[in-house]
């Protein structure tokens, strides 16, 4: 089985974490682990916070906001004219 440190090592190696290594990650962390492992994924939160490390999960869900976001503003749009938008 792979351990915390490996996952992290990789991660940060490649500055991404995939889904599929957060889902490792989750399942390892519900386990026993050592002090090594611990601070190994403390230096994945930090890689995180300093912006130095993507993670998957986090593109793929602020992708599908923004998709939403274009798909209400594009709806929306075409019911305005300049006359709505004119305050003079």
């Amino acid at each position: 089985m792979t351990s915390i440190r490996e996952i992290v090592s990789e991660a940060l190696a490649h500055q991404y974490l995939s889904i599929e290594a957060e889902e490792s990650l989750r399942q390892l962390m519900r386990g026993k682990y050592g002090p090594d492992d611990f601070e190994a994924f403390m230096a994945l939160q930090r890689a995180f916070l300093s912006g130095s490390l993507r993670q998957e999960s986090r593109e793929r869900l602020l992708g599908q906001q923004n998709f939403t976001i274009a798909a209400v503003a594009d709806s929306i749009a075409p019911a305005c004219t300049a006359r709505d938008l004119s305050y003079a």
